[in-house]
C-alpha cells in the first residue's frame, strides 16, 4: 500500500481535546484533525462484495474498509492505511498557497470534486496520467478513500461521488519538494515503464517504480518462471515484462564420480560428465586417487588402475606405487568384470583392456557380476 507521509504538514501539531489533533499546513495554517474512532473491517477485504462492486462501480480495492480514516485525510493527510483522523474541512491547504491549482494534472497532484454548492465532497490522489485520452477525467487514475468503505485505486470519473459533483479541481504542492517517505517499495502504487535503450544496454533489463510525488527508482526484472520444456522456459515480471528462452545452465554440482549435475535459474536441470581438463591425477590412498572437476570444481575419488597391457609396478594414472606381491593380477573374478574383459582384483585394483580406458578415465566404467567367465591373456 501507498507509505506516502507529508511530515512536514505534521510539524508542531497538538491535540486541542481528546477528539480533535490540530496539525499544519506546509505554509503554517492550522487544520483541524478528528479522532472518530471508527473500526476496521476485514470481512470483505478483496472480496467481491466490496462497495464498489455492490455499487457496480468499476474500482479496484486496495484496502479493507475503515471508520478510522476518509478520504480528505487521506489526501492531504497521510497517505497510508494507518491513518487514524478524519479531516472534514481541507480547504487551508489551498486557501493559503500551500497548493495551486493547475490545469495539467501530473502524478502527486490532488483532485477535488466539488458540488453545486461549491462544497469539497471528496478528494484522491492522482497515480497515473494517460496523455493520450483527451477527456480529462477519463485520462487520470487516482487513489481515493471512499468515506468508511474501502481505499480503491479507479479511474477519475469511476467513483460514487461523480453522482454529487459539479465541477472538480486539481490542486499541486507549491512547496515541493518536501520530505515525504517514497512509496517504491509498495505493489499497489507501483507504475512500471521499460528504461529507455539510451540509459541502459538494453531495455528489456529493468523497468521503473514511481512514487506518488513523482520521483522513481530503477530496479531489474524480477522473475517467475513458467512452461518450462526440456529445452527452454518462459519468465515474467510482474511489472508485466515477459520473454521465452532456451535454458542456460550455471550452476554445478557434483553427483557422482561420473556426473555433476547443472541448473538453469528456472528450476531445470542437466547431468553432465565431469571435465578435467589437464589436471592430473593425485595419489590418495592405497586404494585411491582423485582428479579436480574444472566445472563442478569438487575432488572425485576413483580407484587406482593399471593397464593390462603395462607392468603392475605403478597406478598407470597417478603413478603411485603399487606393492608387487600385493597387486599383481590374477584370474579375473566373476563377481567384478566388464564386457570387455576388465576386471577388479580382490584387494579393488582395476585391471583395464585398451577398449575400456576412455569409460575409465570419463567415471562411467561399469562392472557387472553375472557375465561368462573368460580368460585374459
Amino acid at each position: 500500500m501507498l507509505s506516502v507521509v507529508c511530515s512536514i504538514q505534521i510539524l508542531n501539531a497538538s491535540a486541542e481535546s481528546d477528539n480533535t489533533v490540530i496539525v499544519y499546513t506546509p505554509k503554517g495554517s492550522p487544520v483541524e484533525l478528528h479522532v472518530e474512532g471508527g473500526s476496521t473491517d476485514n470481512s470483505e477485504y478483496w472480496s467481491v462484495n466490496t462497495f464498489a462492486d455492490r455499487s457496480n462501480i468499476e474500482a479496484v480495492a486496495l484496502a479493507p474498509k475503515s471508520g478510522k480514516y476518509n478520504c480528505h485525510s487521506y489526501a492531504w493527510y497521510q497517505q497510508t492505511t494507518t491513518n487514524e483522523y478524519y479531516l472534514y474541512d481541507p480547504s487551508p491547504y489551498y486557501e493559503d498557497g500551500s497548493y495551486i491549482e493547475v490545469s495539467s494534472p501530473q502524478v502527486g497532484d490532488i483532485i477535488c470534486y466539488f458540488d453545486e454548492n461549491g462544497d469539497n465532497d471528496h478528494s484522491a490522489v492522482i497515480v497515473e496520467v494517460d496523455n493520450s485520452k483527451s477527456d480529462l477525467l477519463e485520462s487520470l487514475t487516482v487513489v481515493s478513500k471512499w468515506g468508511p468503505q474501502e481505499l480503491y485505486k479507479h479511474r477519475a470519473d469511476n467513483c460514487i461521488y461523480m453522482r454529487f459533483t459539479a465541477y472538480t479541481r486539481i490542486f499541486r504542492n507549491a512547496t515541493m519538494p518536501y520530505s515525504h517517505e517514497h512509496a517504491f517499495g509498495f505493489r499497489h502504487e507501483q507504475i512500471y515503464e521499460e528504461v529507455a535503450e539510451e540509459q541502459y544496454v538494453s531495455n528489456v533489463q529493468c523497468h521503473n517504480i514511481h512514487c506518488i510525488c513523482g520521483d522513481y527508482i530503477t530496479q531489474a526484472h524480477t522473475y517467475r518462471y513458467g512452461d518450462i520444456t526440456e529445452t527452454g522456459h518462459t519468465k515474467s515480471c510482474e511489472c508485466g515484462y515477459s520473454d521465452t528462452e532456451v535454458h542456460e545452465y550455471t550452476k554445478s554440482i557434483n553427483k557422482n564420480t561420473a556426473y555433476h549435475s547443472k541448473k538453469c535459474a528456472c528450476g531445470a536441470t542437466v547431468d553432465e560428465l565431469h571435465e578435467y581438463g589437464d589436471n592430473e591425477y593425485e595419489y590418495v590412498n592405497k586404494q585411491n586417487h582423485r582428479r579436480r572437476c574444472e566445472v563442478c570444481n569438487t575432488y572425485v575419488l576413483s580407484r587406482h588402475a593399471i593397464k593390462a597391457s603395462e607392468g603392475y609396478d605403478h597406478c598407470a594414472y597417478c603413478r603411485g606405487a603399487l606393492d608387487n606381491g600385493e597387486y599383481y593380477p590374477a584370474l579375473p573374478n566373476a563377481q567384478n568384470r566388464t564386457p570387455n574383459g576388465s576386471y577388479i582384483l580382490p584387494n579393488g585394483i582395476i585391471v583395464l583392456v585398451d577398449e575400456d580406458i576412455e569409460a575409465y578415465e570419463n567415471g562411467t566404467l561399469k562392472f557387472y557380476s553375472d557375465l561368462p567367465e573368460v580368460q585374459i591373456s
